[in-house]
């Protein structure tokens, strides 16, 4: 069993949150009222719980770390509470994106059409949130990667390859 994690995720949650309080900020400092009273805008005060909602539904909903087991992948989120598994037979294909930007490397997954038809159905009336290939946010998402094709799909390792070549061009040493 081994794990991979994301140092990302408290961070974009921080930078969301903060960005649910620029409204507040901005309305109730900067939104005066007849003659230059101050302050109008108590109203804004609506955006306070918005951020802390953005804040906590990003740590836990967001997969923090994923472990990868015989037969399945599963992320937790920040808590340790399990967010999804996902069977390797409903993985079409896994890659990885290195991005120069803040959000570093990504891990891309997609579905099987069978597993990606199955989640539209269990959505019921928020299909529309349902993708075929997702990205996630992973510290080492090209190790993982190279785990998967080592491991599930069967493909050889450089060294396994090598030593087949070798043995293709020279049948006659091997029998030796």
């Amino acid at each position: 069993m081994t794990e991979y994690k994301s140092s990302r995720v408290l961070p974009q949650a921080i930078l969301q949150a903060l960005c649910q309080l620029a409204p507040f900020f901005g309305c109730f400092f900067g939104i005066r009222g007849p003659d230059g009273q101050w302050p109008e805008a108590w109203w804004s005060l609506c955006f306070l719980p918005a951020a802390f909602g953005v804040f906590f539904s990003h740590l836990h909903w967001t997969p923090y770390k994923l472990v990868v087991e015989d037969e399945k992948i599963v992320a937790y989120n920040i808590w340790g509470i399990e967010v999804e598994g996902l069977a390797w037979s409903n993985i079409d294909s896994l890659d990885f994106k290195k991005n120069g930007c803040w959000y570093g490397n990504h891990l891309i997954v997609s579905l099987t059409e069978s597993a990606y038809l199955a989640r539209k159905e269990c959505a019921g009336c928020c299909k529309c949130c349902v993708f075929k290939t997702f990205y996630l946010s992973l510290d080492n998402a090209e190790q993982f990667v190279d785990e998967y094709q080592k491991n599930v799909t069967n493909e050889p390792d450089v060294e396994e390859a090598r030593d087949a070549e070798k043995e293709a061009e020279n049948p006659d040493e091997m029998d030796a």
